[in-house]
């Protein structure tokens, strides 16, 4: 081989290199763009009283100036508030669409509204009340609860399929029964208010019948999450809590002194830290 063909030769590995360097900067740089946070300027809460804040300020009223997702007030470093200071757009447009009493044949409407807002973010907690009936045989079938909660979120995704639902457990009713039952004033709230007959009525008996309806109602519970996990994982956009809000030990300092139900303020930030996690 002469020199003139060696010299010919030789800058192709020099242009190569500079092409693959090339293309590393460029992986490097698509890489570190799409790791930048999607910016937030819409957050909904959807649900139920919980989500509500009910009787976590007052009696037999709302809050949801403490709302774990959408509140306010300092007290109960919510979701908005965490995500403001990198979200500045997000000022004044939180929306708490959770409504007393709903079922999960409610979250569809609620995501309707969601929809509407504009919603780049949505948290959804929901199915305390499906449990909650008058008696067990009243609970909310676990297909029935699977179908709206699928047809909710689908209708949602479709709607905003660049949005994200941050999708938490249903809290462990039993483990309400747990630290307040032996409560004489608890007792009679529940008794008068009727509240979550099919777990806490009775709440002082150790009959067998009573141990098994809140087996019953704790089984459903069970049921009901597994269903949320399972329709989560078929949304991209939705992020499921893994059942953490279900594990956490609520203490009676952390429930409404009004019902000895529903978190109060303490309560709501404590789900509050679980949310942000998830939503991490």
């Amino acid at each position: 081989m002469s020199p003139g063909r060696f010299a010919k030769l030789a800058p192709r590995p020099a242009r190569r290199g500079a092409a693959l360097l090339a293309a590393l900067v460029l992986g490097a740089v698509t890489m570190l763009t799409s790791c930048v946070p999607v910016q937030v300027m819409s957050l909904a809460s959807t649900g139920d009283s919980i989500a509500r804040g009910f009787d976590a300020c007052g009696f037999f009223s709302d809050c949801p100036a403490v709302s774990y997702s959408t509140g306010s007030d300092p007290v109960s470093q919510s979701l908005y508030q965490r995500l403001l200071p990198a979200n500045r757009g997000l000022a004044g447009h939180e929306y708490n669409d959770a409504q007393v009493g709903a079922q999960a044949v409610d979250l569809y409407g609620q995501m309707g509204i969601a929809v509407w807002q504009k919603a780049d973010v949505v948290t959804v907690l929901i199915g305390a009340n499906d449990a909650c009936t008058a008696t067990v045989g009243a609970m909310t079938p676990v297909l029935t609860f699977t179908n709206s909660i699928q047809s909710a979120l689908a209708y949602f995704f479709s709607s905003r399929p660049g949005a994200r639902v941050v999708l938490s457990s249903i809290p462990n009713i039993y483990r309400v029964w747990q630290v307040a039952h032996t409560n004489a004033r608890a007792q009679q709230i529940w008794r008068l208010g009727q509240i979550c007959p099919s777990m806490l009525q009775n709440p002082a008996s150790t009959a067998a019948a009573d141990k098994l309806r809140r087996d019953f109602v704790s089984m459903q519970i069970t049921k009901y999450n597994a269903a949320l996990a399972s329709v989560c994982a078929q949304f991209r956009g939705c992020r499921w809590d893994g059942g953490a809000l279900y594990r956490y030990p609520f203490q009676l300092s952390q429930l409404s002194a009004y019902d000895y139900f529903h978190p109060n303020a303490l309560g709501q930030r404590v789900m509050s830290g679980l949310l942000w996690n998830t939503y991490r």
